[in-house]
């Protein structure tokens, strides 16, 4: 942590600083880094600042002002308030400026690494001040005697009492370990020096912090199993130094990578406070109401990450929490790690996931794999990476080694989190400004922001009508519609158990022009899993389209509220067509089972080596309904052969239930043939054909928009015979058709990089090209026209769509920024009414 070299003396922090004479509030002890010391009455862990009366008369203290900011003495202001002689109060430093509660709430933070805390009174005079120095967590900074000029850190902190515990006149220097953390082949001794000349290391081989009644390092300690050593100093006078964990993997390897979680065992097993237990008050029935898994807790642990190739890449101190729904109750839980300024740092900064360009998360998940924890271990995975080029959003995934104070705790999967960062990183938007909404069985929950604008956009798509051509445009400019087909589609199709009423999510940036977009999420009782291995009819055949269309569903899993937003959508023929052409796109692509099986062939992969290992850690546990976890290899083997039926007999059973659900006659087999397929590529609703040969199968009677899209250097020529001269057309069949597309080499040439004649619809090339972190897209409209500008990439996958809306005259532009892109050729391609234009685009990171 941070804190390793910290060594302070009290009498070298306090600068000279003009007082306002007779006065007797003084800030009298503060703590800037709380993990366990005060709670608020949400039970939550604040920043502190303790004031105290020295006088003999009562303080009016309205109107005073506290500030980390000398030039805004003023920053939070006292209500009209009291503070009687001799008396005591605290006010939480926690940013969410509340008068109402008791302690009050200021509307800033304290700095870990150490900054000024200043209090005025209602003339703007200064009547104290602190210079709080850097503080590791739980320990604080104040007065003693209460009211004295000389200031001295606290490791047993009293906040609105008296300061009377003993007090250090500065931190002690954190022992110096002779080997550091990673995997060794044998027996190891690791030396633990002491930095200065007085003083103890104590230390503890099981997780608990040393205290002086630990073990005193007297000779180098022996390490022959996979250890954790915690060690600190202390020594008279002095606050304890900051603890230093270290975990040693003797004779331990994997394919995968790993981590280690090291805290207290009284944070995750003790009955009073353990976040792993059941705990002394809860109810004896499932769910097990009250249990400590249950709480919202979160606890100080020791975080360190090693690659694949057994190097350390993270090593800091962070929260955790237990995550989840009722899978809380699973015997390997679900955790949630936070990293906090608290703590130490206030990211977890490492390219978690290497797939992906973020370099730093704020929150991430070690899963337990949820419902599907005592069958594959990977189905969520399996299915989220399916819907990768959706343009849709999905956590990342990783398969991981977890290791509990040196002891190995089974398989987890590093997850992305959703909540505000999560959008700051995919999306660019300001954190502060997201709607996150979730439906569970209990309800509408809001996780980030308010539900003002979801509870408009439900009224609205419930009164409008949607077959209005002008109220259409209102609900495009409302939604992102093609994300919110996909998202329904995708979770028809894989048969989602637990699904629209409970894990139901979607989002909206709070910006001029956000729309809401759904979000794939907790998919564990989809693709089979709740026929518990059995493969039989009933695994694959459930129609998940009429349950998701209900009117009259049960309580669970779909409430008829769970099903309204859909019934409603769908009774707009726009929406509904293409609703029904992308069940067709998915099912020709997405969910065709050769493609399926490879992917579950891939991701099994990943962990096969590791379930021997992690079956025997949690055999002869149990399910919250009593059943006994995975009996071996032959019953997982068995549980991820139920992925492989369900994605080879699943395809034709969902086609029936849309011809059913729409009284459409049937299917017709729609054929592309492209003799020269590097001069172009046609876009059959949202899929990409970039073969010289492609098949896949449609629906009867439902309009398909097709596209023909040029590459850079040619031009569209024709439809290969049809009577159609514009490069997009909607093809209406019943019987099995071929198409034929035609490109030629395009004399104007599409890499003019001047803005071209303002009198036609043109895309202009981006400028910068090639371009780094963003690069900004003009085009020009000649009449008002419904836009979508969307890039490929080279293979020809949609990656980002930037524009899906209605643009009046002009010229417009745009700034193109999606960290989610990797180095390489992208093609720009925007369709205007009877216009499709191209541009090449070279990302370079």
């Amino acid at each position: 942590m941070r804190l390793h070299t910290l060594a302070l003396c009290a009498a070298a922090i306090m600068g000279p600083a003009a007082y306002a004479p007779g006065q007797s509030i003084v800030i009298n002890e503060v703590m800037s880094s709380n993990v366990f010391t005060l709670s608020t009455a949400e039970g939550k862990y604040e920043d502190w600042i303790e004031l105290y009366n020295t006088g003999d008369s009562t303080v009016d203290l309205s109107g005073f002002g506290i500030s980390d900011n000398y030039s805004q003495p003023f920053k939070w202001v006292f209500p009209a308030t009291t503070l009687q002689p001799h008396a005591y109060m605290a006010v939480f430093a926690s940013e969410e400026d509340r008068k109402d509660t008791d302690p009050m709430h200021t509307n800033f933070k304290i700095s870990a690494n150490g900054e000024a805390i200043f209090l005025h009174n209602s003339a703007g005079v200064l009547v104290d001040m602190c210079n709080v120095p850097a503080l590791y967590r739980d320990i604080s900074y104040g007065r003693y005697p209460d009211g004295d000029t000389s200031h001295y850190f606290f490791d047993r902190p009293t906040p609105i009492a008296a300061n009377s515990t003993a007090p250090g006149s500065g931190i002690s220097l954190s022992p110096v370990f002779s080997m550091e953390s990673g995997f060794y082949a044998d027996q190891i001794l690791v030396t633990l020096a002491r930095q200065g000349t007085t003083g103890t290391v104590y230390y503890s081989l099981d997780g608990s912090e040393p205290n002086a009644q630990a073990t005193p390092y007297t000779t180098p300690v022996s390490i022959s199993h996979t250890t954790v050593i915690r060690a600190r100093t202390i020594e008279a006078n002095m606050a304890p130094s900051p603890v230093i964990s270290k975990t040693y993997f003797i004779n331990d390897s994997s394919s995968l990578p790993v981590i280690s979680l090291v805290t207290d065992p009284v944070n995750f097993f003790d009955d009073s406070m353990g976040i792993y237990t059941f705990g002394t008050d809860y109810s004896p029935f499932y769910p097990w109401v009250g249990a400590n898994f249950h709480e919202d807790w979160e606890r100080p642990v020791h975080l360190e990450f090693f690659e694949t190739d057994k190097q350390q890449v993270l090593n800091m101190e962070a929260g955790v929490k237990i995550y989840g729904g009722n899978t809380r109750e699973s015997p390997e839980k679900t955790l949630a790690i936070y990293a906090r300024g608290d703590y130490d740092y206030d990211q977890i900064a490492y390219r978690i996931f290497p797939n992906l360009p973020y370099i730093s998360y704020t929150r991430v998940l070690f899963r337990n794999s949820g419902n599907d924890w005592e069958q594959t271990m990977f189905r969520d995975a399996m299915i989220t990476s399916l819907a990768e080029d959706l343009d849709m959003d999905i956590q990342a995934y990783r398969p991981s080694l977890l290791f509990l104070n040196g002891k190995y705790w089974g398989i987890h999967n590093i997850r992305e989190k959703y909540d505000r960062y999560y959008f700051e990183a995919h999306h660019g938007v300001n954190p502060d400004s997201v709607d996150l909404m979730s439906r569970h069985p209990g309800g509408m929950q809001v996780t980030e922001g308010d539900s003002v604008d979801w509870t408009l956009f439900q009224d609205f798509v419930k009164t409008q009508d949607l077959n209005d051509s002008a109220t259409y445009e209102e609900l495009r400019s409302k939604m992102d519609i093609q994300n919110c087909i996909n998202y329904y589609v995708t979770e028809i199709y894989i048969d989602n158990t637990d699904w629209p009423g409970p894990n139901y999510r979607r989002w909206k940036a709070k910006t001029p022009g956000g729309k809401w977009r759904w979000l794939l999420f907790d998919t564990d009782c989809a693709w089979g899993q709740r026929q518990w291995g059995s493969m039989t009819a009933a695994t694959y055949t459930r129609n998940s389209l009429d349950a998701a269309t209900d009117p009259n569903g049960p309580s669970y899993p779909n409430k008829p509220i769970s099903t309204e937003l859909l019934r409603n959508l769908l009774a707009c023929d726009s929406f509904k067509v293409r609703f029904i052409n992308t069940f067709a796109d998915r099912m020709n692509t997405t969910f065709d089972p050769a493609h399926v099986c490879q992917r579950i062939d891939s991701i099994k992969a990943l962990i096969d080596q590791e379930i021997p290992r992690h079956i025997e850690k949690w055999a002869g546990t149990y399910d919250p309904f009593g059943s006994a976890y995975l009996g071996g290899i032959p019953d997982w083997e068995n549980y991820t052969q139920v992925l492989y039926y369900f994605a080879n007999n699943r395809r034709p059973v969902v086609r029936d239930h849309v011809l059913q659900k729409f009284n459409l006659s049937g299917t017709y087999v729609l054929t592309i043939r492209n003799p020269d397929p590097e001069k172009g590529s046609v876009m059959v609703n949202t899929v990409p054909v970039a073969d010289s040969l492609w098949s896949g199968g449609y629906f009867n009677g439902n309009p398909l928009p097709l596209v023909a899209i040029a590459k850079p250097g040619y031009a569209f020529k024709d439809w290969g015979g049809l009577d159609v001269s514009a490069n997009s057309f909607y093809l209406t069949s019943s019987a099995d058709t071929t198409i034929r597309v035609n490109f030629i080499i395009d004399s104007i040439g599409v890499e003019n990089n001047g803005p071209r004649d303002t009198r036609t619809t043109i895309l202009e090339q981006n400028r910068p090209n090639p371009f780094n972190a963003s690069t900004m897209i003009g085009l020009y409209v000649a009449t008002a026209s419904h836009v979508t500008l969307r890039v490929f990439s080279i293979d020809g996958k949609m990656v980002l769509q930037v524009l899906d809306q209605n643009l009046p005259k002009g010229r417009h532009s745009l700034t193109l920024q999606n960290s989610r892109l990797s180095s390489g050729i992208y093609y720009c391609h925007m369709h205007a009414e009877t216009y499709t234009g191209i541009r090449r685009m070279m990302l370079i990171k």
